[in-house]
């Protein structure tokens, strides 16, 4: 039984057939494959440049001021760190240490980018004594680069002894900057063992070594600087291994109905079968083996062609031709191997690198330069790696591989059709690019911080391949004699010109944070703003105005119960069952879901639901006659209980349900709906319409026979949900026939529309892509301000501005959250509504619930993007008249309190006097808080005196004083107190010129500086 779920036959493919269907039907697929195809040969070209200037990068430097009579050779390993902007275009100069004696000053070359982010530089120095067992390092450049390319981040540096084959490392990991505390120069003693077998050491080196050389698609684009595996062969081997996972998911694709199985190990939201796990085994199957021989062929072949390097045009040396041999009768040195031991009078020289195979020549006499060239002493060794020729093997295997394999993927497209290869292809796409980009970087950590913890040794970091290789020594840059005098001076501490630079480099990196977090808010922003309006469609608005035409404009005639039932047979039921087409035919069973429009069409039929107060809460003095009153509605006056028919008490046989059975807010899945009088829960006495308008009128007629809303009835809610499919638009429809005390109808409509499925289609893809970006940087926000916070502490607290990063990152996970709260609410309603087809019972389900969710969703991001626009308001403190305002403001903040409070009290009083003299007339004043409403638009110098002159000439006059006190007296006063508060800021500000003043200066002239004509404009 095992063995018969286990095994699953690949997709077969009918040859006899499939070169007959049209290309059409593969199009995603298809394109996808020739796009790929053509990416691999302009990646080619981008590739092979970049594997020139690694070779480049290969050569081993001679430090510009080796004498050429010393004996003793240092091989000098420069690191770089990685990160963004940590190479240097300064002046790079040391001292190294040891226990006999010191180098003195010495410096490396000036070629440009030398010292580039990542880059791993070697040099070969000469010295006319031995060191001995080194001590110390003293490094230091002069900050003389451009901007960002001033500072510097050293990593390590790791120098071998030639003559002892000795090596030391010295560890930096550190801004050689003049915003660092420690400055641009470095004392830094000889690495101990502790602390080269350090975790945190061992980490940063076996990461940086395994992405950069094991990791297939990283190493791309950062390859070891030492690695005969180049960039051209791993994008070759990366393209077949994913045409090779290709052809595998598209053998073994199963859709989801076809894929599940009946044993089953579910592990939390994983689920694991018998038939997943073979199918998985043979995917492995089918795309390890090929590739992993590939991949094993490229970096195990020997390369036998012995390239020599050249500098660029602009580096170029004297004495070297443009093939990189020696031109005769130059003042230069033929190029001399040199291997640890041997001695050399010459410091033009060639090393040649060869891993296990070792080659050497020495120094020959003047005569003999030219045969010097021509041949060489060689020490044979094993040799190890797969001959030469493998290459050849190699490159016929990974192009075949990806020839097959893309062939066959595109017929797989062609068998299926287009819309199971668009489903396979994006079934495809999202596992790949989540192992490639996400899973495989994790794990390649992982395993590689377990191995370094269990083993504690470091990386070989050098290269990645024990195959033959050749590496050159290249000749310094000529310097002239005074230069080379003034850089071999140690360095000596100018406070005064350091704080200059400091000052001009802080200004720099301020600068810099500034537009890096203008950039980054604005893209937030546009993210934030992308999220929220594809949510949202310009057809809801003609969706709701439909359905307040058909259904809410009549619903202001219902005063009585005689009335609302006369509005459900007139209103309701016509729109909500259809009956005809527009040219008069009838329609078929399968059309009654449509409204009247024959556009939208309800889930369910609607359901009326009432809510009651309970007898006897009503107190009447005892000098009335009749005492028997009822109510207004409250909730602890709510009528609960169950009747039979006509509000009966129900007898203990009577188990009836029905409309007059309570049933609670959490059976309905309700919750609280507004009206004008009073808030209603969501539960109450529910009738459900039928499915047809014939049996919904016989229905109806019933309730209303047996007095189903009678004087105890405090409000009758309609309810029901619009579907438009054509825009993918829901509408949850509440109409709310509230009832007073004194009978009468109020009646009161909400109508919430909302997308109901938001990935369908190219949109959906857009929408996907644009929420996860959005998750994204709020988490990237809130590790920041995290960070911040701990660094800022109190600081943190005290700056105003970081509370809309807080208020940001809160309402950020809580639109998240109510978002996924949201879907799952949906998911569970439509699952319900698709099973209760299958029964002939009148089901409602309610999506009043998932409404409102979507409101309080939209409100919460709505509010997010506010607080994240409003942070566009700090830019204007670079402005000077935005500086004075807001000091202004900060000056008068004791008079503009007193102001606000002065108005708080004067507003209300009239808005109480308004109340007190108009509310029992007009409806806009039946309350304090109503006439507060009515009167805020007068502030803003809109008046409504109509209805006043009307009912109360006398108020019309107290509006008169209402406006005289608060324009101008109040506002009047206020503009004094600001007019003088504004003279004695500008004071200060000319005095004491603001720092965000000076910043913004410095932003002017160096944007200035950047445009062709900025000198001028400056001017």
């Amino acid at each position: 039984m095992f063995a018969t779920d286990a095994f699953v036959p690949p997709n077969s493919i009918n040859f006899a057939t499939v070169f007959s269907k049209p290309l059409h039907t593969s199009g995603i697929v298809l394109s996808t494959v020739i796009f790929l195809w053509l990416i691999l040969f302009v990646a080619m070209v981008y590739a092979r440049l970049e594997d020139i200037k690694d070779r480049k990068k290969w050569v081993t430097s001679s430090l510009p001021d080796d004498n050429p009579h010393d004996q003793f050779k240092y091989e000098i390993t420069v690191y770089t760190g990685t990160a963004r902007k940590a190479g240097t275009r300064s002046k790079v100069a040391f001292l190294l240490g040891g226990e006999k004696t010191d180098t003195g000053v010495r410096i490396f070359d000036d070629r440009k980018d030398l010292f580039k982010a990542g880059s791993v530089n070697k040099f070969l120095m000469s010295t006319p004594r031995d060191l001995g067992t080194l001590t110390h390092m003293r490094i230091w450049h002069d900050n003389s680069g451009k901007w960002e390319q001033a500072s510097w981040f050293l990593q390590r540096v790791k120098v071998h002894d030639l003559q002892t084959e000795q090596i030391s490392q010295f560890l930096c990991n550190g801004w050689l900057a003049v915003e660092d505390p420690e400055g641009i120069d470095r004392v830094i003693p000889v690495a101990s063992p502790d602390e080269l077998t350090s975790l945190g050491h061992l980490f940063r080196t076996s990461v940086r070594h395994v992405l950069t050389d094991k990791h297939l698609w990283y190493s791309i684009l950062s390859r070891p600087t030492r690695s005969t595996f180049s960039r051209v062969e791993r994008i070759m081997c990366g393209l077949s291994m994913l045409f090779s996972a290709m052809v595998a998911s598209a053998m073994w694709y199963r859709s989801d109905d076809s894929a599940g199985g009946q044993n089953a190990l579910r592990i939390g939201p994983l689920t694991f079968t018998v038939t997943t796990l073979y199918i998985s085994f043979m995917t492995t199957l089918t795309v390890f083996p090929i590739n992993f021989i590939i991949v094993r062929l490229f970096r195990k072949t020997r390369r036998n062609d012995l390239n020599v390097v050249v500098p660029d045009d602009d580096d170029e040396q004297p004495g070297t031709s443009q093939d990189g041999g020696v031109e005769q009768g130059k003042d230069a040195s033929p190029p001399v191997m040199v291997e640890s031991g041997c001695q050399t009078e010459d410091s033009d020289m060639v090393i040649y690198n060869l891993d296990e195979e070792f080659v050497m020549e020495c120094e020959v006499d003047e005569e003999e330069k030219d045969d010097a060239v021509q041949s060489s002493v060689e020490i044979p060794r094993k040799k190890t790696g797969l001959p030469p020729w493998c290459i050849y093997i190699a490159w016929f295997l990974a192009f075949s591989v990806a020839f097959a394999s893309s062939f066959f993927v595109v017929l797989y497209s062609l068998e299926w059709g287009y819309k199971k290869s668009e489903e396979w292809f994006t079934s495809f796409a999202m596992s790949f690019l989540q192992s490639a980009f996400v899973f495989e970087p994790a794990k390649v950590i992982l395993i590689t911080s377990f191995l370094t913890y269990l083993r504690r040794k470091p990386a070989d970091d050098d290269g990645g391949s024990t195959t033959e290789q050749r590496y050159f020594v290249q000749p310094a840059a000529p310097m002239d004699a005074r230069e080379l005098q003034r850089r071999k001076k140690l360095p000596k501490e100018n406070k005064g010109r350091l704080e200059v630079a400091r000052n001009h480099r802080e200004k720099q990196i301020r600068m810099n944070r500034i537009i890096y977090e203008t950039l980054s808010l604005l893209a937030f922003v546009i993210v934030l703003i992308v999220v929220t309006e594809v949510d949202r469609d310009p057809n809801a608005f003609y969706l709701d105005k439909s359905l307040r035409g058909t259904f809410v404009n009549g619903m202001d005639k219902v005063k009585t119960a005689q009335d609302f039932w006369k509005w459900t047979e007139a209103v309701l039921l016509p729109g909500v069952y259809f009956n005809t087409w527009y040219n008069g035919a009838v329609g078929k069973r399968a059309d009654r879901l449509h409204l009247f429009d024959t556009v939208a069409y309800r889930f369910q039929p609607p359901r009326l639901r009432q809510l009651r107060v309970a007898p006897g809460h009503c107190k009447v003095d005892s000098s009335v006659k009749s005492r028997k009153c009822i109510s207004g509605f409250s909730w602890n006056v709510q009528e609960s209980g169950d009747f039979s028919e006509g509000w009966r008490p129900r007898g203990p046989e009577d188990n009836s349900t029905g409309p007059w059975t309570f049933r609670p807010a959490y059976q309905l899945k309700g919750l609280p709906t507004f009206g004008q009088l009073a808030t209603y829960p969501g539960g109450g006495y529910v009738s459900i319409m039928k499915k047809s308008k014939m049996s919904t009128m016989k229905k109806l007629e019933e309730l209303k026979n047996n007095t189903w809303i009678d004087r105890y009835t405090r409000a009758v809610m309609v309810e029901f949900t619009v579907y438009a499919e054509g825009s993918n638009l829901l509408s949850s429809v509440n109409l709310v026939f509230e009832m007073n005390t004194a009978g009468a109808f109020v009646p009161y409509s909400t109508i919430s529309t909302y997308r109901l499925f938001n990935y369908e289609g190219s949109r959906g893809i857009v929408v996907l892509v644009f929420q996860m970006l959005f998750v994204t940087l709020l988490v990237y926000v809130t590790i920041r301000e995290w960070e911040r916070a701990r660094k800022g502490k109190a600081k943190y607290i005290q700056d105003y501005w970081n509370a809309l990063e807080i208020a940001t990152i809160v309402g950020g996970f809580v639109a998240v959250v109510m978002y996924g709260v949201r879907e799952a609410f949906s998911n569970a309603a439509l699952t319900d509504i698709k099973n209760s087809r299958y029964t002939d019972d009148d089901v409602f389900v309610n999506f009043q619930h998932i409404a409102n969710w979507d409101a309080t969703y939209h409100y919460v991001v709505d509010f997010v993007v506010f607080i994240n626009i409003i942070k566009f308001v700090r830019l204007l403190r670079y402005s000077r008249r935005m500086t004075v305002m807001v000091t202004v403001l900060a000056t008068m903040r004791t008079e503009i309190i007193m102001f606000f409070i002065l108005l708080f009290f004067l507003f209300f009083s009239f808005a109480q006097l308004q109340n007190l003299l108009l509310g029992s007339h007009v409806e806009g004043f039946r309350s304090v808080a109503q006439s507060a409403l009515h009167l805020f638009p007068s502030l803003l110098r809109r008046y409504k005196l109509g209805k006043m002159i009307e009912v109360e000439l006398i108020s019309v006059g107290f509006f008169a004083a209402f406006f005289v006190a608060s324009f101008l007296i109040l506002v009047n006063l206020l503009l004094s107190v600001m007019r003088r508060a504004i003279v004695i800021v500008k004071r200060q500000i000319k005095w004491e010129q603001s720092r965000d003043l000076e910043m913004a200066e410095f932003i002017r002239n160096n944007f200035l500086s950047w445009l062709p004509l900025g000198d001028k404009i400056g001017e």
